[in-house]
């Protein structure tokens, strides 16, 4: 084996592999964190656009609109020709799919007002007035708690973004006003979105990097000891590794994080149990030379306390139905 191959593995050298791992995890979460963060915001300032459309929508209506809704008929033909035009032209003006209304009637979700799915009122391809809807399911909550409501959605029309705005008329019935957007834009949005983690992260990694080499200088000249008790960047990679159970599914399903607490306090705790305690692999590679030993068993006890949040979370929530 050439001589390059066979250079000692020194305090060193160990620190500069460490710090490598341990900014690539560093990497990772920080963009995973900024892509979540500016989608959020993304779809936050797409359902404020949303909402102020079904409110100017609700408000372009007469006044007593829904009041004089009783059935079939209560809506001419040519008010509701005037008001899915009008609807259309909004919706291609703002970049919209649909704006519609809809209301509880004896146990149906009719529509009281709608889009043209190719934005043509004289076309006639729009939901008719007081029509059934083909999905009154995707309603029922909405109706049952009569609170505002933003989702992506899936049904005949496409998928989208939608907010729902409801409304209670003089008799009591229960409607609601809503507006929608392409997902298809904003997923458009996100990839863009993405990459911008990606730099973020890569920025993230280059100035850690500049800052660990100048702080392993300083720190392992002249260090014998293989595994100073001041070396926390290994624990600091198998920690990251332990919490990535929480933070991505957090991410990746627009879960506050707030909301994960517990699985934080399981991630801590299970980590440390798994390296004081150091069974089976853990111990194994706590117990190897140079590099494998300094940094292989936080980073294989890491793993093991993220397969324990994953499990306790199933059991949790799966099991406990908590």
């Amino acid at each position: 084996m050439p001589a390059v191959f066979r250079k000692p593995v020194t305090i060193h050298r160990q620190f500069l592999f460490a710090l490598i791992g341990v900014n690539m995890l560093v990497m990772l979460v920080t963009s995973a964190v900024f892509y979540a963060e500016q989608k959020q915001s993304l779809l936050s300032g797409i359902d404020e656009k949303l909402t102020s459309v079904a409110m100017m929508a609700r408000e372009t209506l007469p006044p007593d609109y829904h009041d004089r809704i009783t059935g079939q008929e209560s809506v001419s033909d040519a008010e509701f020709h005037r008001i899915v035009d009008r609807n259309n032209r909004l919706c291609v003006e703002l970049g919209l799919e649909y704006i519609w209304s809809l209301m509880a009637v004896d146990g149906r979700i009719v529509f009281t007002t709608s889009t043209s799915p190719d934005k043509v009122a004289d076309n006639r391809k729009h939901a008719k007035f007081f029509e059934p809807h083909s999905n009154p399911e995707l309603y029922t909550n909405t109706f049952a708690t009569m609170q505002a409501t933003y989702k992506s959605s899936h049904d005949k029309w496409g998928d989208n973004r939608v907010a729902l705005i409801l409304s209670i008329d003089s008799h009591g019935h229960k409607f609601l006003f809503g507006a929608s957007v392409r997902l298809t834009e904003v997923d458009r949005q996100l990839r863009g979105l993405v990459w911008q983690s990606v730099i973020v992260g890569l920025a993230v990694f280059a100035f850690s990097m500049v800052v660990g080499v100048w702080a392993a200088e300083a720190m392992t000249r002249n260090r014998e000891n293989m595994d100073p008790s001041e070396f926390v960047l290994d624990e600091v990679a198998g920690q990251f590794i332990a919490l990535w159970a929480i933070s991505y599914p957090a991410w990746a399903h627009d879960i506050a994080i707030t909301a994960l607490w517990p699985g934080w306090i399981a991630a801590f705790v299970l980590f440390r149990l798994f390296d004081i305690w150091k069974p089976g692999p853990v111990g194994w590679a706590d117990r190897q030379k140079g590099a494998t030993g300094v940094m292989m068993d936080d980073i294989i006890a890491g793993i093991l306390a993220a397969i324990g949040v994953a499990a306790l979370a199933g059991f949790s929530h799966g099991v406990l139905g908590m």
